[in-house]
């Protein structure tokens, strides 16, 4: 005969802390090496491809099981909403400089300065073109977003009827 046991709520939510918090701390730990890889040992992409695919692979879950539950991924708030533009703009910004450093550092010899017209066509073009790739993704997952909490509404309905 088995015993069947009632777990507590705060047992429960405990585990799911941890187990967040650890999802987290994978995420970290695989962007730094990413960024290790990369910047330090100048590694090729494909060098990269594991970090890169377990990355993707997250992301792709916590988008569509979010969805299918109706978990709201996106702060709706107008709040968030700046706070979502100043992170994009602030991620290109990083993404850009990181960027530009590695490249006057590994081409100083063909600039003339830091104000040299190439130099800053590079910081311009991968300034825009990580701002529509990071404007793109957050398309995708409020696209995704409104689909599920729609989802989730109209489950809710057909439960009350």
């Amino acid at each position: 005969m088995k015993k069947n046991r009632q777990k507590d709520e705060r047992i429960i939510q405990i585990n799911n802390q941890i187990q967040s918090e650890a999802f987290l701390l994978l995420l970290v730990l695989l962007g730094t090496s990413i960024f290790v890889k990369s910047y330090l040992l100048e590694q090729p992409v494909s060098g990269m491809f594991t970090e890169l695919l377990l990355i993707g692979v997250a992301f792709t879950y916590i988008l569509i099981r979010g969805s299918l539950i109706g978990h709201e991924l996106i702060d709706p708030s107008k709040h968030a909403k700046k706070l979502r533009v100043a992170a994009v703009i602030a991620g290109s910004l990083l993404v850009s400089a990181i960027t530009g450093i590695r490249n006057y550092s590994l081409y100083q010899d063909l600039y003339t300065g830091y104000f040299d017209p190439h130099f800053l066509a590079v910081l311009g073009i991968t300034f825009l073109s990580s701002l529509l790739f990071m404007v793109g993704l957050l398309f995708v997952v409020s696209s995704v977003n409104r689909f599920g909490q729609r989802r989730l509404e109209r489950r809710i309905e057909d439960e009350e009827e």
